[in-house]
Formats: C-alpha cells, structure tokens, sequence
C-alpha cells in the first residue's frame, strides 16, 4: 500500500464530507460489532443529514443470538476549514463538535466523564498520507490526542475508522460499488 506524506496546505474539509444522500457505508468493528452510516439529505444550510446504525453483539451465552441496536441522527458541516459533527435534541446532543480542524494544530471538544466536570478533549493531526483505497489514490488524515477517539478519514469518502470500526463496503441506492 502506498503512503506518501501530504503537506497540510494540500486539504480542505469538504473533500472528507460523506457519506452523500443516497450513499451507505459500511463498517465492521471488535466484537462483531457492525456500523452503517446513511446520507440522507442536505439541509438549507448545507448541513449534510446522516442516520448512524450501531450494531453490538450481546453473548450472556454462545448461542445466544442477542444484539443491542442503537440509531442516531447528526448533520455533518463545513466551516473554516473544520468537518463539524452538528447534534440535534433528538440524540440528547446540541450545537457543534469538530472533527477535523486544517486551521489549528491541537483542537477539542467538551465531554463529561460520568458524573465529573466538564473536560475538553486535545485532538490533532497525527499523520496525513496519500493512500490507494476504494480504486483511487486518497489522502488519508489520522486523529487521535488526549480524550480524543481514534479515527482516519479519506478524501472523497469521509470517516473510514472510528474507535475500532472500519470502513468495509460503500454502496450507492443500494447497490455496492467497491468493497476493502
């Protein structure tokens, strides 16, 4: 596989927006735990809508069949150079976290531990590089810091892992168009 550095000047944000209405994506993570990620929509403001399907085995016994389903609904968007994560009530989420930042070395985002004061999260650009994935040469950005959840994104695809999940099978109106 090739990897050839990329020069931070070289990326935009929108380049790693997706998926697009009427495209899935599909992931597999630890455990057998299966993500889909759906585009559904561009709203007036150009916020991209997504559906995220989490599917997580539950093993109380090996022939158990049991599994724990879990659906949201964000908006993904573009603002100063930054891949915007955009919450809504519905999910118990409000307002903007960043994903990925072109402008700043070291962003964050506020969480809660439990029950403990609020943190803020110190995410970064640990590497870009120029992948072959998918049938085409990418670059490819990898985030990670403290509090931060590990994840990669591909230009032109969007979020290939996120904390142990990876981008498997791409399917366009329910056809599948590339397989990794």
């Amino acid at each position: 596989m090739m990897q050839a550095q990329v020069a931070a000047a070289d990326v935009s944000a929108k380049d790693f927006l997706g998926p697009l209405p009427g495209v899935r994506y599909f992931y597999e993570g630890p455990g057998g735990g299966k993500m889909e990620l759906r585009g559904l929509a561009w709203e007036q403001d150009g916020t991209l809508l997504l559906e995220e399907l989490n599917i997580f085995p539950i093993v109380p016994k090996p022939e158990s069949l049991c599994v724990n389903l879990l659906t949201g609904f964000y908006g993904l968007s573009i603002a100063n150079n930054c891949l915007l994560k955009k919450g809504f009530p519905l999910n118990g989420e409000r307002g903007f976290s960043t994903l990925l930042d072109f402008e700043k070395k070291v962003w964050g985002n506020p969480f809660r531990r439990g029950d403990g004061p609020l943190m803020k999260s110190q995410c970064r650009v640990l590497s870009r590089t120029q992948q072959h994935l998918f049938g085409k040469t990418r670059t490819v950005i990898e985030v990670g810091g403290d509090y931060c959840p590990p994840s990669k994104y591909a230009s032109g695809i969007g979020m290939i892992e996120f904390i142990g999940f990876h981008l498997v099978n791409i399917e366009v109106k329910g056809t599948p168009v590339a397989v990794y």
